[in-house]
């Protein structure tokens, strides 16, 4: 501590010994809500968590299934500015300003939220002066004693503040830049306040038993991203990897970003709603999950190609091709099974058992593990 001090101290900083010796970490509770029967935990304020929640809520009172791609993509859109907006409203340091989460996620002022959107038309927000960072990096690993962790952490920005302690080498953040100058402003920049925070691990539950630990990165996208990646899951039956490749969009300052490859003819359709596209935008985000089927004692990882930039070149610890039939195993001694495989669009692909398996034609029968068919 007393380096990180004396180094802020030398560049012009006000900050004292006190300020380190009175900052703790703390253990906090997880918020959640539902969403058609699964769980969603997230991070409490000062995080971003209830943003994603609020999203999900909204979209769970259209009926996704029964409308057009267009109208979806509208809705989704349109949920998330209400969702962003409230964020910039009302998202706070929680000791200074006592969020009630539950009263942001009241059945009844969700349908209030709802019924505001007008599905023929984009409703124009007053702009954001959140700033945009998507420097962020997320990991989830699963252990053979079932011990989960979600794990997201980030500077902010590139290299954060770029300034660094001199003897222990640590590198500070710059998330002083989620503060506003706004007088009253709950998110005021004021001492001893923690600022608004985007980075949000996440996990899954069903029947109060965990089922999955995922995170999208991408900055203030987090929030959408969560809600994006579990509606192509939950609503569309997308398993994990082809959820994450989806192509994303994300409406920032009431215009959408959209990645390359989005359906060209549903872009059309939504400008004739009236809303402004900024297409195609470099990848936005980038996500990781694992889901877990205790029965099966199977684990299902998907990540993010775009973000990984990885490839993997064989498929397994140990395998014979006997007539196109692949026999895996495993080498280990607890005989954990772990399959991995790139598929043609280069995308990362995992499975993991206890036992060796058989597989016909192995990638067309790992492809047909889905959501749907374990959940």
């Amino acid at each position: 501590a007393n380096d990180m001090f004396k180094k802020l101290e030398s560049i012009g900083g006000k900050h004292t010994s006190k300020d380190f010796s009175n900052t703790t970490a703390e253990w906090v509770k997880p918020i959640y809500s539902d969403y058609r029967g699964f769980r969603v935990h997230e991070c409490p304020p000062n995080g971003q968590g209830l943003v994603a929640l609020i999203i999900l809520s909204i979209l769970e009172k259209f009926e996704l299934k029964n409308i057009s791609k267009t109208d979806y993509t509208h809705v989704f859109c349109e949920a998330t500015k209400i969702g962003y907006f409230l964020r910039d409203e009302y998202l706070a340091d929680p000791e200074l300003n006592k969020l009630f989460v539950d009263y942001f996620l009241n059945s009844n002022l969700i349908d209030q939220y709802a019924s505001s959107i007008n599905m023929k038309k984009a409703k124009i927000y007053s702009p954001s002066n959140f700033p945009d960072h998507p420097d962020t990096i997320y990991l989830t690993v699963r252990d053979k004693n079932g011990m989960t962790i979600s794990f997201i952490n980030s500077l902010f920005d590139a290299f954060g503040s770029g300034i660094t302690t001199p003897k222990s080498g640590i590198l500070f953040h710059c998330r002083g830049r989620a503060f506003n100058t706004i007088e009253g402003h709950p998110n005021e920049l004021n001492p001893n306040k923690r600022p608004v925070h985007t980075i949000i691990p996440a996990m899954i539950s069903k029947n109060n038993k965990l089922i999955g630990s995922f995170g999208v990165m991408g900055g203030q996208y987090q929030a959408a991203g969560h809600a994006y990646v579990l509606s192509q899951m939950i609503d569309f039956g997308l398993n994990p990897q082809l959820a994450l490749n989806h192509p994303r969009i994300f409406p920032n300052n009431n215009v959408l970003d959209i990645e390359d490859d989005f359906d060209l003819n549903l872009i059309n359709e939504l400008k004739l709603k009236g809303h402004k596209i900024n297409y195609p935008v470099p990848p936005i985000g980038g996500g990781q999950m694992i889901l877990i089927d205790e029965e099966k004692d199977v684990l299902i990882g998907a990540s993010d190609f775009l973000a990984t930039k990885a490839k993997i070149n064989k498929i397994g610890n140990e395998y014979t091709n006997l007539d196109n039939k692949v026999i895996i195993k495993s080498t280990s001694p607890d005989k954990d099974l772990i399959i991995m495989w790139v598929n043609s669009d280069k995308n990362i692909n995992m499975i993991q058992m206890r036992e060796p398996i058989i597989f016909e034609d192995i990638l067309d029968q790992i492809i047909k593990w889905t959501w749907k068919k374990i959940y």
